[in-house]
This record gives structure tokens, sequence and C-alpha cells, in this order.
């Protein structure tokens, strides 16, 4: 796996054969197995953990569960997967998002997680084959010439365009300076119209403009690189424009501790543009705040 797969996972877990069995035996050893006949594998995400689970315990794979039967997946999210198979009661999964609300939870759980889960079988090839089948849904021949290297492209734009997933915000922010002004109490920092991109996560289509962060500082503050990095690690995600201003004037709020922050984005969106109502010059303007309203007053009069 490259770009976009390690991206994704310094914020994930990504899983050899043997890690996999591994924790598919930890998995097991917490299952009692005595009430149950037979296992099920959810098709096709948790037909590698049912095949080890069904080694361990000795117990036949079925293909429709009843009553006795466990049915088993690699990731519990939503839980909506096992309400398809809610005759049998009792349901293991390997990894569980720990996400509320969930449907069905799992009854044995081999790990909590919070991030996404890169298993051995996702290979590179298999996200690029994602990107045919879309290519197909549109009426598209994916072996034409101009297409035939567009699936490996998109894969690797993802690592650009959604590579806010493998930053963290507190490691951005982590570098501080002493004030030394006579003023610093009374003298924001503002870093004004600072380009963004992100994608809509309503319709995965691109918004893009400009943010202005800009706080008045207690006794540290930080490099101005660092504010324009910090807009980059929310935007480059899924997101929609009024979250983005807020985690960024949280972060700030919660590493720096300001006085005040102001957070204000202005921003076009294609989803509105070339779908939808489809309106080419309407902008959309999202403001953010944390702190005193003085405080905020004084950051907005020098912005």
């Amino acid at each position: 796996m490259d770009a976009v797969a390690s991206t994704a996972q310094n914020a994930g877990l990504a899983l050899t054969w043997p890690e996999f069995r591994l924790r598919c035996l930890d998995l097991a050893r917490k299952i009692d197995f005595s009430p149950f006949d037979s296992i099920f594998a959810v098709p096709t995400s948790g037909v590698c953990v049912g095949v080890e689970l069904s080694s361990f315990s000795g117990l036949p794979l079925v293909w429709e569960p009843t009553e006795k039967t466990l049915v088993v997946d690699d990731v519990c999210d939503s839980g909506r997967t096992f309400e398809r198979w809610s005759n049998a009661p009792v349901r293991a999964a390997l990894f569980d998002k720990g996400r509320a609300p969930c449907s069905i939870a799992p009854n044995y759980v081999g790990e909590t997680v919070s991030g996404w889960v890169a298993f051995p079988w996702e290979t590179t090839k298999k996200i690029e084959s994602t990107v045919v089948r879309q290519l197909e849904f549109l009426g598209e021949n994916p072996n034409r010439e101009g297409l035939r290297e567009t699936p490996e492209r998109v894969r690797k734009s993802w690592a650009t365009l959604y590579g806010g997933y493998g930053e963290n915000p507190k490691t951005i922010l982590s570098k501080r300076f002493s004030v030394d002004r006579p003023d610093a109490e009374t003298a924001p920092i503002v870093l004004k119209d600072v380009e963004f991109y992100s994608t809509c996560e309503h319709h995965m289509l691109p918004f893009f403009g400009e943010i202005s962060v800009g706080y008045l500082p207690g006794s540290r503050v930080v490099g101005v690189s660092k504010l324009a990095r910090l807009v980059d690690c929310f935007a480059r995600r899924l997101q929609i424009q009024e979250r983005l201003v807020e985690e960024i004037a949280s972060a700030i709020q919660e590493e720096l501790a300001p006085r005040g922050v102001y957070v204000r984005a202005e921003a076009q969106h294609f989803c509105m543009v070339a779908r939808g109502v489809q309106k080419r010059r309407g902008k959309m303007v999202t403001v953010a705040t944390r702190g005193d309203a003085e405080a905020i007053r004084r950051v907005v009069k020098a912005g």
C-alpha cells in the first residue's frame, strides 16, 4: 500500500496476515462457543474472520444463520449490517468502532478502534477496482486510452485531497513561543486570506475559498505557518464549512489558551454550483469564535 493508504493508516491500523490471525485468536479466546452449532460470516467482509474462528472453534460455516449460529463480521460501525441477520441473536466483530448510536452492538469484540482499519487483503488494486466500478456505473469504458490509468491517478490524488486525516492538530500547535511584547495582551495575531481546498461530505464535491484565522494570545504563540497548516489539517478531510471553522477555533483555544479566537471562512461550493440550484456566484460565509467578547472584538478589528 502507498500514499493514500499510508495517510489513512496514520489515524488507524494496518494489519499484516500474521497480525490479523493473532487478533482473530484473541477474539476466539473471548467467545464461549458452547451454545453455538455453526458460524455465519457476513459477506464479504466477515469471511476471513469467519474462516479463522471456524478453524479455532471447530464449528462449521453456514450460508444462512439460525438461532444457534454465531454471526461474525470484521468491523462493526453503525450496526446496520447485523440488522440483516437479526434472527441470530449473538454477534461477534473483530473490531468495533464504538460509534453511537449503534443499532445492534456485537456481543463479542476483539478490539475497539476509532480510526480506519486496513486489512491485509485490501491492496491498492482493490481500491482502484472501486474507481473502475464507478466509471462503469457512469456508462464509461474503463479500458479506453484516456481512462486506463485513471483509477491509479484517483487513488494517488486522495493522499493530497484527504491528507488531513494523517495530521494531528495537537502536534501542529505543539511548538510554542513565549510572547515578548509590552502590548501582547492588546495586540492580536491574524493570518488573513489563507486559501483552502476541501471536499463536501454530502456529495463529495469540492468547495474552496479563503480562511482568516486570528487570536489574542495569552502567554504563548505559535509560528504563523502553523496556523496555515492547521487550516489544511481540517480542510483536507470530508467536511462541511460550518464544522471546519469550529474545529480550527477549538484547536487554537484548547492548545494555546488565548483570550479570544476568531475564524472566518468564505467559500464557493461545487455541490451548489454544478448541481442542485446551480448558482455560480454564490459564496458561503461562516464564523467561529472562542473567548471573551472584548478579545474577539480586538481580533476582528485587527483583521
